[in-house]
């Protein structure tokens, strides 16, 4: 199945009672990926997951700078972080494959928690590449304010915004920990390739409040068109961790030596 998403049909067969299913699936997967990203050591993938999960608890805020000289502060507070752990190894298990990275979703400040906790603080830009042309989205209160761009692709994102206000929500930072996946422009891979990646539109499959007709991630480890140069974590200490450098995810502060 090489075109959409299984998931949502997988799941309920694989959760039948008396049950002999599990499964995986991938949309988009491509043979190559018997030589990259399928073919990691899904032990050592959960080891990477489980460590950034355990940097990420705690976590309130971060602070992103991209490789096109863009900032982007994002707020963390009130969620939990969540491990892809590539794990199908039992009988009733469903995942998506190729695994390997750990995600937040930011504070989104819906009608519920806006009262308890105030405004989403989550500001600043965020740059995407299509192409040639390269579109900035300026982010205000975890919302995709304004559509920064001349070219064609701009006035499309802006039509694509426009048609659901939901699609403006910034619904996830993930931090992909696949050592094998590499960056080719298929984003159920680059996603996974040590690094960052965020998404907007839905997050409510990851642990967030906002539902939607879509779920979008744009990806910038090391190779992408636009790099995340520096992925600073801070929790409610104050304490300052940066996990992301120029040279890609910290490994060693993970307490792994992966070159």
């Amino acid at each position: 199945m090489t075109e959409f998403f299984a998931t949502s049909s997988l799941i309920p067969i694989c959760k039948e009672k008396n049950t002999i299913t599990r499964c995986a699936s991938m949309p988009g997967v491509e043979r190559r990926m018997e030589d990259t990203s399928l073919k990691s050591d899904y032990s050592e993938v959960q080891k990477y997951a489980l460590a950034i999960k355990k940097v990420l608890d705690g976590v309130i805020s971060a602070e992103i700078g991209f490789s096109n000289g863009d900032h982007l502060f994002m707020d963390l507070r009130n969620r939990l972080p969540l491990a892809n752990l590539g794990d199908c190894r039992h009988t009733g298990q469903s995942i998506n494959l190729p695994s390997g990275e750990t995600c937040i979703v930011p504070y989104e400040a819906t009608e519920d928690e806006i009262s308890k906790f105030g405004e989403s603080k989550t500001n600043g830009f965020l740059p995407v590449r299509y192409n040639d042309e390269l579109v900035r989205y300026r982010i205000k209160k975890n919302y995709i304010h304004e559509v920064v761009g001349k070219g064609v692709k701009a006035g499309e994102m802006r039509r694509f915004f426009q048609e659901n206000k939901c699609r403006r929500n910034i619904a996830e930072l993930g931090i992909g920990c696949n050592p094998n996946a590499v960056v080719t422009g298929n984003i159920l891979e680059d996603e996974k390739v040590p690094g960052l990646h965020i998404a907007y539109g839905m997050s409510t499959h990851i642990g967030g409040k906002v539902s939607c007709d879509m779920h979008q991630d744009i990806c910038y480890p090391k190779g992408a068109p636009i790099e995340a140069t520096s992925l600073i974590l801070i929790d409610e200490n104050d304490k300052r961790t940066e996990l992301i450098n120029k040279d890609g995810l910290r490994f060693d502060l993970l307490g792994f030596n992966h070159n």
